[in-house]
């Protein structure tokens, strides 16, 4: 088997609430990216494994929270598992799907407890969303498929369709802050579900040409504390870089939450307007100081932003509230994957006007300095 130095590997979580046909995705994963020139591999969920072998959170033996620490060391163990095979599987692409991830016993114990037990491990939720490159939300066919709800399928699972319905609530709140989360819900049928949930990965893997289609809204400064949804709260540092080609946008990014931090380097070029092509990949902490240090375009400020992502009407918002520069000035932005998608507002946003097309709110046109 001819062997790739460094294969590029795709990892995507797949989450929800019980029956959201994780399942069935997974089935046409490994049907159809060999196509693409894709391993796919498959990481099973750690939970129903435990449930269905006799391994339960029983008073005695394991209490709930030494439960989920359980299921947290085992899914970091296939994590590495898998890693590893692919690194040695001789493939070009890799793609990784993930049966759950790390955040979703968050489910099932509260926020306090999981931060301990990823305090233990010397982790963080920013720790956690850098090791994926995307979060599918297949939400449970009890909210919009009631018809087609069943445990048949899944003997440790017992939700009744309420339950189903409270639970996947709980994961959207449990991913909620990951930069490239995308809920898939139930608007069409199951075939049509699986269509839209392949079309997102093949969007993260850039199959053909990952398409970046953006509406952006300048909006009135809210109060945060009257926002009736998950938020996750998140710093952004990002600087622009110089660029031998004129039509491609090169940046780099820091996305910091309190001591934890995550490094990415974009590529970005207009395809039309609205859509652009989008290239981007972690690097290292010291990579992002040596771009700082001898790639960075004098000609822009570096743009440094409070960013508040919450989810809405099966959409997924990032609010920017901007420090520097322009400091106040308040940005609300949503990234689809058609370009006709509807999008639905929050009630508690107050829009001034929509200004997508507007090249001076641009984040480049934003940080350019002017003379």
């Amino acid at each position: 088997m001819k062997k790739i130095a460094n294969p590029r590997i795709s990892r995507v979580v797949a989450t929800g609430g019980p029956c959201g046909a994780k399942t069935t995705l997974a089935r046409r994963v490994k049907e159809k990216m060999p196509g693409y020139g894709v391993l796919p591999l498959i990481v099973p969920e750690v939970a129903t494994y435990f449930l269905s072998n006799g391994i339960e959170p029983v008073a005695n033996i394991f209490t709930r929270a030494q439960f989920q620490e359980l299921i947290l060391k085992e899914q970091l163990h296939r994590e590495a598992l898998f890693e590893h095979y692919a690194l040695r599987s001789g493939a070009e692409r890799v793609l990784e799907l993930f049966d759950r991830g790390i955040l979703d016993p968050l489910g099932y114990c509260s926020r306090d407890v999981f931060d301990m037990i990823l305090e233990r491990r010397g982790m963080s939720t920013e720790d956690v969303f850098a090791r994926y490159d995307a979060v599918l939300h297949m939400v449970t066919a009890a909210d919009g498929a009631e018809e087609h709800y069943t445990l048949l399928n899944n003997e440790a699972r017992t939700e009744t369709p309420e339950e189903a319905r409270r639970l996947d609530q709980k994961l959207i709140e449990a991913w909620n802050g990951h930069p490239h989360w995308r809920c898939v819900d139930n608007s069409t049928d199951l075939e049509g579900k699986i269509h839209r949930a392949m079309r997102e990965i093949c969007i993260v893997l850039g199959i053909p040409v990952p398409l970046e289609i953006e509406r952006k809204f300048l909006v009135r400064e809210p109060d945060i504390s009257r926002f009736r949804v998950p938020l996750y709260e998140v710093n952004i540092e990002q600087v622009y870089l110089r660029s031998e080609k004129q039509e491609i946008e090169r940046r780099v990014r820091k996305r910091f939450k309190d001591s934890a931090a995550s490094y990415t380097e974009t590529h970005k070029r207009e395809i039309r307007p609205k859509v652009r092509s989008e290239n981007e990949f972690p690097i290292s902490a010291a990579s992002y100081l040596s771009a700082l240090a001898y790639e960075r375009d004098s000609g822009f400020a570096v743009i440094k932003k409070k960013r508040f992502c919450f989810p809405y009407e099966s959409q997924y918002f990032e609010l920017d509230c901007f420090i520097n520069p322009h400091p106040g000035l308040w940005i609300l932005e949503i990234e689809l994957t058609e370009e006709r998608q509807e999008v639905k507002i929050p009630p508690f946003i107050k829009v001034i006007k929509e200004v997508t097309d507007d090249p001076q709110f641009k984040n480049r046109e934003l940080a350019r300095i002017k003379r």
